[in-house]
């Protein structure tokens, strides 16, 4: 089982993301953060491009709704 969390300080403008999973290494693959822009979490049959597509996304102002929909 693999489970995340991801959250967002607007007052501070932070974002921060775990990853806990019996898999070895998970959080080298999944979590992914960009300054100004969020925090993605991928799971479960990775795919890598999901990260870095999804922060560009929202670095690109997408909302996360929008962003998660593509």
């Amino acid at each position: 089982m693999t489970y995340s969390i991801v959250a967002r300080d607007p007052t501070a403008r932070m974002f921060g993301v775990a990853v806990q999973s019996k898999l070895t290494a998970i959080g080298a693959l999944s979590p992914w953060a960009r300054a100004d822009a969020g925090a993605v979490a991928t799971e479960g049959w990775i795919n890598v491009t999901y990260g870095s597509h999804g922060l560009e996304l929202l670095a690109s102002g997408l909302p996360a709704a929008a962003t998660i929909e593509r």
